[in-house]
C-alpha cells in the first residue's frame, strides 16, 4: 500500500504560506531564523507511526512490534489529526481553496 501525503501536493504551497502565521498565532509569536520551519515529506511513514505510538500500553505495543517507553502521565489526547484537515473537510472547503 502506497502512503498518501498528509498535505496533498496541490495544496502544499498554500499550506506552507499559512503555516508560519498559524504557528505564530498559536504560540504567541515565534523566533524563526531562516529555514527553521522546513516542510518535508516523511520518507518512512510507518516509522513515524511507530514513534507516535511508543507511549501506548506495553502489551499493545509489543503485539505491534513497538518498543514501548514510559511517556509519563498524559491528560487528554497525546496526538491526533485535526478534523479540519480530513478528507471530508477538504472536499467541503475545496471551493474556498480554489479561489
Amino acid at each position: 500500500m502506497r502512503a498518501r501525503p498528509h498535505v496533498p501536493p496541490s495544496l502544499k504551497k498554500l499550506f506552507c504560506s499559512k503555516l508560519t502565521p498559524w504557528l505564530e498565532k498559536v504560540t504567541g509569536g515565534i523566533d524563526k531564523p531562516h529555514g527553521a520551519i522546513d516542510v518535508q515529506r516523511i520518507p518512512v511513514p510507518r516509522g513515524l507511526a511507530k514513534y507516535l505510538m511508543k507511549g501506548m500500553e506495553p502489551h499493545h505495543a509489543q503485539t505491534r512490534g513497538i518498543d514501548p517507553k514510559d511517556m509519563g502521565i498524559v491528560f487528554g489526547k497525546r496526538c491526533g489529526v485535526s478534523e479540519s484537515l480530513g478528507l471530508t473537510a477538504r472536499r467541503r472547503d475545496a471551493h474556498r481553496l480554489a479561489a
